[in-house]
């Protein structure tokens, strides 16, 4: 009975000493059920400790860390997750050793100023690592570019928006595009000859136009207007059209007051641009 149980401890600790765990990030992203907290509490301590825990908990497939607190949260799941600034998302695997390993890109670092003073001439630079995890028993290096040149963009796109209001026609209609608001309006930013979108509410899907034409009231639809502006210098802003009347105190027409409103987002003031 001695020498099996010896024999089978061996194994265990062999098979253990044959598997590598590394980490993916994605920042700025957390979990969003907490369901899934092992313990339903935090883990107090700096990336290399979550790590660690992680790693010496079976059941943990990602954690979510806290930055500036130093803190994170380990989960059995990774489900639903949501953008959220000062948490980044570590997602565990474990491999065999004694097979090739590919190696992975970790995540880029953020952007540093090489050249440039104002946001039309800047010049930035980015890096990453081929350790995520790196290259092993033959496995094939990473595939791509250790280091990425970033020429800064000051023109932006912003969307004014106009509730229960369409286009008249689809005569310059570019394309039939199904996702929500912010969907539509990356989907509008992509192609230069989109001037607007009609969104429709409830079914989450839009008509991209060439030509920003007559309009007409459809309640569950928003009309998008794009305007393209250059963040680097001063934008004045601009009204956005009027909403619909809204009812206000009084019972009789003599006494009733009825009020409307407009946003000063046609485009939003820039810097030190002036309000409307």
């Amino acid at each position: 009975m001695f020498v099996p149980l010896l024999l089978v401890c061996f194994l265990f600790g062999f098979t253990h000493a044959q598997t590598i765990t590394y980490y993916t990030v994605i920042k700025n992203t957390r979990s969003e059920d907490k369901s899934y907290v092992i313990g339903g509490i935090q883990f107090n301590g700096d990336l290399e400790a979550c790590k660690s825990q992680c790693e010496n908990t079976p059941e943990c497939v990602v954690f979510n860390y806290n930055v500036e607190g130093k803190y994170c949260y380990l989960n059995s799941a990774d489900k639903e997750t949501k953008y959220q600034e000062g948490y980044d998302r570590y997602i565990k695997y474990v491999v065999d050793a004694t097979s090739p390993i590919n190696g992975l890109w970790s995540a880029w670092s953020d952007p540093i100023l090489v050249s440039g003073t104002t946001c039309s001439d800047m010049i930035s630079e980015r890096t990453r690592l081929c350790n995520n995890p790196p290259p092993s028993n033959s496995g094939l290096d990473c595939v791509g570019e250790s280091k990425e040149t970033i020429v800064s963009d000051c023109l932006k796109n912003v969307y004014s928006l106009t509730e229960s209001t369409r286009a008249e026609n689809k005569d310059n209609l570019i394309e039939l595009y199904f996702g929500n608001a912010e969907d539509c309006q990356a989907r509008c930013d992509l192609l230069d000859t989109c001037l607007n979108f009609d969104y429709n509410i409830d079914s989450e899907y839009c008509y991209l136009h060439s030509v920003t034409a007559e309009t007409k009231k459809q309640d569950g639809y928003s009309k998008y207007i794009k305007f393209t502006v250059d963040t680097s210098k001063d934008v004045n802003g601009g009204w956005g059209a009027w909403g619909k009347w809204e009812d206000g105190p009084g019972e009789h027409c003599s006494n009733r007051v009825r009020k409307r409103t407009r946003l000063c987002d046609s485009p939003p003031r820039f810097n030190d641009g002036l309000d409307w």
